[in-house]
């Protein structure tokens, strides 16, 4: 299940941020939205390293220490 949902997280989030990539040449406060969607990238991009840290935790077991 863990595995599903983190495959599933892979693929919507960069179909996601590339979403808003394409709404950049028209807002009206590019710079604001930009640091938005980098900041949000960010973020985003830690959760899904995250994810995958620990379904590999729990498929091998490792623990940190």
């Amino acid at each position: 299940m863990t595995g599903l949902l983190t495959l599933y997280t892979a693929i919507t989030i960069p179909a996601y941020l590339y979403q808003l990539g394409l709404k950049l040449p028209t807002v009206p406060n590019k710079a604001i939205y930009g640091l938005w969607i980098g900041l949000e990238s960010l973020l985003l991009l830690a959760m899904e390293l995250w994810a995958v840290y620990v379904l590999i935790n729990m498929v091998y077991g490792i623990q940190s220490r």
